[in-house]
């Protein structure tokens, strides 16, 4: 930073003070570009690609959680069809013992 500028020399530093004018009228109100000056880029190009990188990000994310709510589906809907096969099945539930309560060191407990 010793001659005005950042140490990478990716951004001006301050302007040196011979440039500056110092009456008020020699200032202009007016904008008035810059030719041949250091900007490698256009603002406009900047921000369409910062636009369509978030709309990347966001169709990305879209297809994500529609790919997981699919998976969820199928997996929700194969387990709807077990529980029915389940309950349809004759005598699933008629002749089973009744379950079996067990003590915390495993022993069967007696009524």
């Amino acid at each position: 930073m010793l001659d005005g500028r950042s140490s990478l020399g990716l951004f001006p530093g301050p302007s040196p003070a011979s440039s500056v004018p110092t009456d008020v009228g020699d200032r202009s109100q007016t904008f008035q570009p810059v030719e041949g000056g250091t900007e490698h880029r256009s603002g406009e190009t900047l921000l369409v690609v910062a636009y369509a990188g978030l709309w990347a990000l966001l169709m990305g994310w879209v297809l994500l959680q529609w790919t997981r709510q699919t998976a969820l589906a199928r997996r929700l809907s194969a387990l709807e069809g077990a529980v029915a096969d389940v309950a349809k099945a004759p005598g699933a539930y008629a002749g089973a013992p009744p379950p079996t309560r067990v003590a915390q060191d495993g022993t069967p407990m007696r009524k």
